[in-house]
């Protein structure tokens, strides 16, 4: 490099196991680079295999503690083959929700988050941002490279991963009669404080379901999906058995996020915000409460309104924190 020339905008890893497979989506990825918008490492995998990965460390050394960059990278690396599995497995349990393939799942914790969008059959693009305020602008950078990558790489449309921002709710019927339900204990003050900032959420027509679960227990949960705006939603699956569904998705959590934080140990040891499961039709939200074992789970079934439906969330969340230090469960 001459004392002219720039430094790389990002310094590419390839694996021996791709060769020259990987040219066309590392180009891909590199034009990222040029405006990263606080997208800080990529990696893509296929079939369970490291490809190559794409970053910005050698711009961050003083981030990893004098660490090594090479041993940084290997970590970051091992970090997301591990999430990738975990993002398979999530997938294969979601199926009986017939919602879809899972096409984006994003962590978020303290520290930054991490995105794995999903590219073709058994291949997978995942990036990171270490930056708290750049989530967002990461988050939308990388849907809209799976899509990239789908399009210029496989002449494939893209599946719409993160919605829509500029889509509009088509309303629901009127009038709009959420179905609530309650587990035990919960007391008659703090459901109805849960229904009276819960059902306003719903009756906008982006989210559709949420539910409270404490020490990983049902607690809670209001729905509109009796509402015949949603009737092509439920041609196989009846309502009830959806919200078991739901439930049963829960239940699993306390394993599901236990093995997720075991997988992204080398890129985080905090506890994790948000997770979005992204489906071909609409998206699961799981947002923490300050409690032990307690989280908010929310649904939206139409895939524009992803983003809209979890703005809906963030609302809720600390509506129904008070609630709960108000009326205790």
């Amino acid at each position: 490099m001459t004392a002219k020339e720039d430094p790389p905008a990002c310094v590419i890893r390839r694996s021996s196991y791709g060769g020259a497979a990987y040219e066309n989506i590392i180009a891909l990825c590199q034009d990222e680079f040029r405006d990263p918008q606080g997208l800080h490492t990529v990696s893509y995998f296929d079939h369970g295999f490291h490809g190559f990965s794409a970053d910005l460390f050698h711009k961050m050394t003083g981030r990893f503690g004098g660490r090594d960059i090479e041993a940084v990278r290997e970590g970051y690396e091992n970090a997301f083959h591990e999430f990738v599995i975990n993002v398979e497995r999530m997938d294969r349990l979601l199926a009986d929700l017939e919602t879809g393939d899972l096409i984006r799942t994003v962590v978020e914790t303290s520290e930054g988050a991490i995105h794995c969008g999903w590219v073709y059959s058994g291949e997978y693009v995942v990036g990171a941002t270490l930056d708290t305020s750049a989530v967002e602008s990461m988050d939308w950078k990388m849907s809209a490279l799976a899509t990239k990558i789908r399009d210029m790489a496989f002449s494939l449309p893209g599946r719409m991963p993160g919605g829509d921002v500029e889509a509009e709710a088509a309303g629901l019927a009127e009038p709009v009669t959420p179905f609530l339900a309650r587990g035990e204990p919960l007391s008659e003050a703090a459901e109805r404080g849960l229904r009276e900032v819960c059902v306003p959420r719903l009756a906008a027509g982006e989210l559709h379901y949420v539910a409270l679960h404490i020490d990983w227990e049902f607690r809670f949960s209001a729905d509109v999906f009796d509402n015949p705006a949603l009737d092509s939603w439920f041609h196989r699956l009846t309502r009830d058995l959806r919200r078991k569904q739901y439930l049963e998705v829960a239940r699993r959590l306390q394993r599901d996020l236990a093995e997720l934080t075991h997988a992204l140990w080398r890129f985080t040891h905090e506890p994790f915000r948000r997770v979005v499961l992204d489906v071909e039709s609409g998206a699961i939200y799981v947002y923490p409460l300050n409690r032990s074992g307690a989280f908010l789970l929310g649904v939206t079934l139409f895939q524009p309104l992803v983003p809209h439906a979890e703005e809906r969330m963030r609302e809720l969340l600390p509506d129904v924190e008070r609630v709960l230090d108000e009326t205790p469960p």
